[in-house]
């Protein structure tokens, strides 16, 4: 499975589908573990939320072992 396709089933967990469906033009354009961190805590705003940091990094380590 494609990294933009994981985010995007990570983003309907957390988020929902509807708002999943809406940056789904965002998340197809990560390409890199990088990309999805920068997204996600920049673009995103979650860097200042620790429980969400801690939780997007869960997931990055998940990608990192698949």
């Amino acid at each position: 499975m494609k990294l933009s396709e994981e985010v995007f089933e990570f983003e309907c967990e957390i988020s929902g589908d509807d708002f999943a469906l809406e940056e789904k033009v965002n998340i197809d354009k990560l390409e890199t573990l990088n990309d999805v961190k920068e997204y996600y805590l920049n673009y995103r705003g979650w860097n200042n939320v620790e429980s969400l940091r801690e939780l997007l990094f869960d997931f990055i380590i998940d990608l990192k072992t698949e």
